[in-house]
């Protein structure tokens, strides 16, 4: 029975840990995309990543799992928001009536 409860509890902290990760790194990119630059949303993961590696943040097995995914999320978050960034330079290029990057 106890084998079950820990197979249990890994499983739910690894689609818990997921789950967080997708959360943030959408309320992130929503957040920095509202002051055009969503590219931005990846430094933050980097440095909530480095707080925790340096221990100012609370020592939670599910904030380590959840990190970890954030760090994986953070590259093609970081491609993504470069390729907003080209889109939105030729947007800006191709009408003048949008203003700012």
């Amino acid at each position: 029975m106890h084998t079950i409860l820990v197979m249990i509890s890994s499983v739910g902290l690894v689609i818990g840990g997921l789950a967080a990760a997708a959360a943030l790194c959408w309320l992130l990119w929503q957040l920095f995309a509202q002051i055009r630059h969503p590219d931005w949303a990846p430094s933050i993961i980097l440095v909530l990543a480095g707080f925790g590696m340096t221990g100012n943040l609370p020592d939670s097995q599910f904030l380590h799992v959840a990190l970890a995914y954030a760090l994986a999320a953070a590259i093609p978050l970081w491609m993504e928001g470069r390729a907003w960034r080209r889109h939105r330079a030729i947007e800006v290029a191709a009408d003048p009536g949008v203003t700012g990057l």
